[in-house]
């Protein structure tokens, strides 16, 4: 260690109140691109493991490859391990779909579990090849019915059309009745377990069988497992490269493959780099300011010392090494303790969110921290690079300085004396103490420059942010709220005679445990024909508009009958009678008169925006609801025209319709269609309307205008008319219970389970989703504001220190504590209403710039985040005053004639 480097050293050691502060700048700095970096890495690492538990660890698969291929794959070198399989054979298995009629048998070694997810069901592994694991989707898609111990007698053999000479794989369909099985012996299987399917790479959608596994090895066709070497060069290796040769063969683990790194196929990995680099940038900008600023107030502080030392034969290379020696040993206290403290930190984050994480994937997989030895090495890299970078700027202005310049520190204040004046109205309201506090604010504007700097960004820093994460969850709250408020839902469908009965159905769920309520309805749209006088003039367009007549205008609507008991339930919560509205002799729907829809611009940018119907004046009201008469070949299209003073439908021939609606006829000559009298050809409904509701029953989405009318008014309303599609909206508090138990009882009952859907599963992973979204967000806006406030406290504590002969000449002249007490709240209050001058007007411009972005979604009302301003105000003059009141207690013990004496700290 030279003498420069003792020198500064010892300047640190001396320094130590600086020293600290910039110490934990470069540590919050160092642990937040540690967080980000790590956390990326290990939401990365979450997804390769939820996907390698989902399908497996494999790269690639090679179908119906031999012995010479798979010598040709070995000699590459880029394969690290691999397994196979082998077909045993093909057997029928009177199977109720018609595409897959088969049950295809594979000989699987012991360790593909290593490379392909077997998820067991229920009962155990085959242990060798008498045994037999089935699929589970062979019972719910080929309607094959087994229990486990029971035993299949099958012919086994292989898929050989007459017209074929080689055998047909699973990547050949089902040719029907053209390729009897060939060569089949029979086996004898006893069922041991059962195991869900396997994805759609290993086993295609158009795999003609259910895939079956047995233990051992086989003579038919093979399909090699492979992971590789170097997975973002498994694509070039196959296009291109030395697998050119098996690319017919080849099926990409695309999933695994894009998580591992590959940029082909999918952005998700360079997607994340580049968001982490947004991130690392915005963290490198504030450290910057927070360690700059300790630099340039050290170098400020030393700059008659780099003076005396020019003056003695010190090169300006020696006084930059000097200033980055400095900061080189800051890093080796600063840089080990954020990138501990960043672990630690976000690997306590991601523990404490593990479930969020496992309920959004549906897997079993835990989130968990998996620290990158690479990340580690690019944090101390960038943190080493930014604490560089800010000592490099003052380091340059440093030596710029000639050595008299330096000594005599003619260059820090360079003020005219009319520069100073103060307004008088300043010493009257504040008193001497305001106009000194105004002066001194005045005559060094740099040195109190980086300070307002540094307030105006963490304000607006936190404001932004802030207002980001309101309308965020604003937005999602807003899109959510106009789908079904249901836990679960069921229907059933098909003719009258064919389906289930909807009484049966609707107390079979409610009979379920855990179900705490079912609401039963039929739903139908129809095209309307509405009085425009009825219609609000700001509604955003008519469906099927004619623009001659707007008595003619079509709109498409829903209508509800619900059972009697929902209906009532409905009247109430809008405060309505029910026995007005449940009158069957003479019925009145309920309108729900809000529409949501997604508007889009012309470049395509979607909206949500939301319109009414009707004029909340207009009822009661009749709409009519317009059928038409099926004919074959032909069908009504457009307005009515009228022929001689009769209304008349206009039928075009299907064909011709159809090849208008393509674009390849401009526009429809109405010499080819068929004009028939409304009356021939038109049933017209009359729906009457008494009044309009602002909720909608469990179940049904509030998006869109509905009418509601009680079951028992059905007849009255639509004579006998049947829907052929009955819905069940149910209400659980436990809704995964209830799902099992309701499931549990369609199976039992024989009724189709994949009808039945959990909407409160969905919702809690859309709320998951959110909190993951604001944890992080608040993290790093709390991070990001404990490097403004260090830079605050940093730059404020040591401009206190470096005025202390200026403090010590004012007592000597007489000022009291408390004056200059007085004289420094005043300061504080300047920095406090500079920095809020320029930092709420830019919050507010960017937060309206947010609401503008987020507007483009979702119609929501602009509004500031009053609350997270509050905390700003609020925390800006505390962080000041707390620093101010710190800064001072430190000199209060000072003597006067000894501080005189000292020209530095």
């Amino acid at each position: 260690m030279n003498i420069f480097q003792k020198y500064t050293a010892r300047s640190l050691m001396k320094n130590k109140s600086r020293t600290i502060v910039t110490i934990i700048g470069i540590l919050l700095s160092t642990a937040m691109v540690t967080a980000v970096i790590q956390a990326a890495n290990s939401g990365l690492e979450y997804l390769k493991r939820v996907e390698i538990d989902e399908n497996g660890a494999y790269h690639a698969l090679f179908r119906n490859i031999d012995a010479p291929e798979i010598n040709t794959l070995l000699q590459t070198g880029l394969a690290k391990d691999m397994t196979a399989w082998q077909e045993v054979g093909w057997a029928m298995i009177g199977s109720t779909n018609e595409d897959k009629p088969f049950l295809l048998i594979e000989a699987v070694p012991d360790d593909l579990e290593d490379f392909v997810a077997v998820h067991l069901l229920s009962g155990r592994f085959p242990e060798n090849d008498s045994e037999i694991l089935l699929p589970k989707h062979l019972s719910y898609n080929g309607g094959v019915a087994f229990e486990i111990g029971d035993v299949l007698t099958l012919e086994v053999g292989t898929r050989t059309p007459s017209d074929q000479y080689y055998p047909l794989t699973m990547s050949n369909g089902y040719v029907k009745e053209e390729e009897p099985l060939a060569n089949c012996p029979a086996h004898t299987y006893p069922v041991v377990g059962v195991y869900a399917r396997f994805s759609y790479e290993v086993e295609p959608y158009s795999c003609p069988g259910y895939t079956a596994l047995t233990k051992g090895t086989a003579d038919g066709p093979t399909t090699l497992f492979v992971t590789f070497r170097k997975v973002q060069e498994i694509y070039d290796q196959v296009d291109s490269g030395s697998l050119t040769t098996l690319r017919d063969k080849f099926v990409a683990h695309s999933d695994l493959i894009r998580l591992s790194g590959s940029f082909r196929n999918g952005n998700l990995v360079s997607l994340l780099y580049g968001f982490v680099t947004i991130l690392i940038l915005l963290i490198g900008f504030g450290s910057v300011m927070l360690i700059y600023n300790s630099f340039s107030i050290s170098v400020s502080e030393r700059t008659k010392q780099f003076g005396i030392l020019k003056s003695i034969g010190a090169t300006k290379k020696q006084i930059r090494q000097s200033v980055l020696f400095e900061g080189f040993l800051l890093c080796l206290a600063g840089i080990p303790l954020g990138i501990l403290s960043g672990c630690i930190g976000i690997g306590i984050t991601l523990w404490c969110l593990r479930n969020n994480f496992t309920f959004l994937m549906g897997s079993t997989v835990e989130m968990k921290l998996v620290i990158s030895p690479i990340g580690l090495i690019l944090t101390v890299f960038i943190s080493l690079v930014i604490t560089l970078i800010s000592a490099w700027i003052p380091a340059g202005r440093a030596i710029r300085i000639s050595a008299i310049d330096s000594i005599r520190q003619s260059q820090d204040i360079k003020l005219k004396g009319k520069k100073l004046r103060t307004s008088p109205l300043t010493k009257k309201l504040f008193g001497f103490e305001g106009m000194m506090a105004s002066k001194n604010f005045k005559r060094n504007k740099k040195r109190y420059r980086s300070t307002i700097v540094s307030l105006f960004l963490s304000i607006v820093l936190f404001i932004s942010t802030s207002a980001f994460c309101a309308y965020l969850t604003r937005s999602v709250e807003g899109i959510m709220s106009s789908d079904s408020n249901e836990d679960l839902s069921y229907y059933i469908a098909g003719d009258e005679g064919t389906r289930p009965d909807a009484e049966e159905v609707f107390q079979l769920l409610s009979s379920a445990q855990g179900v705490d309520g079912v609401s039963q309805y039929a739903e139908k749209q129809d095209a309307f024909r509405i009085d425009p006088e009825l219609v609000r003039e700001d509604h955003y367009s008519k469906t099927d508009s004619n623009e001659e007549d707007a008595s003619l205008s079509y709109y498409y609507l829903s209508y509800v009958f619900l059972d009697d008991a929902s209906f009532q339930t409905l009247c109430e919560e809008n405060h309505l009678s029910p026995q007005r509205y449940m009158d069957s002799e003479h019925p009145l729907g309920l309108l729900f008169n809000r529409e949501v829809i997604i508007e889009t611009d012309g470049n395509q940018n979607a909206k949500w925006k939301t319109y009414s119907l009707l004029k909340e004046n207009s009822l009661p009201c009749e709409i009519v609801r317009i059928c038409t008469r099926e004919i074959p070949g032909y069908l009504p299209y457009g307005p009515n025209v009228t022929v001689d003073g009769q209304e008349m439908v206009a039928y075009y021939p299907t064909k011709y319709l159809l090849s208008y609606q393509r674009g390849e006829i401009d526009t429809l000559d109405i010499a080819m269609a068929d004009l028939y009298p409304t009356e021939e050809v038109e049933k017209k409904t009359t729906f009457p309307i008494g009044a309009l509701i602002e909720t909608t029953p469990m179940g049904l989405s509030a998006n869109q205008p509905m009418m509601f009318y009680p079951d028992c008014c059905r007849e009255a309303v639509v004579g006998d008319e049947y829907s052929y599609v009955m819905d069940y909206s149910i209400r659980a508090q436990n809704h995964e219970l209830a799902y099992n138990n309701i499931k549990y009882a369609l199976q039992e009952h024989g009724l189709d389970t994949s009808r039945l859907h959990n909407h409160a599963a969905d919702r809690e992973s859309e709320r998951m989703l959110v909190t993951v979204i604001r944890v992080f967000s608040y993290g790093f806006i709390v991070l990001i504001s404990m490097i403004a406030i260090a830079n605050v406290f940093n730059t404020i504590s040591t401009n206190i220190a470096l005025r202390r002969r200026e403090f010590a000449m004012l007592r000597s002249v007489g000022l009291t504590e408390g004056s200059l007490q007085k004289m420094m709240n005043y300061e504080c209050l300047i920095y406090g209403l500079k920095s809020l001058l320029y930092g709420l007007p830019i919050s507010f411009g960017i937060t309206y710039l947010i609401w503008k972005a987020t507007t483009d979604t979702v119609e929501l009302p602009f509004s500031l985040p009053w609350p997270a301003v509050g905390i700003a105000v609020g925390s800006v003059f505390a962080v000041i005053f707390i620093t101010m009141l710190y800064s001072i207690q430190k000199l209060k013990g000072d003597n006067p004639i000894d501080a005189l004496k000292n020209e530095n700290l």
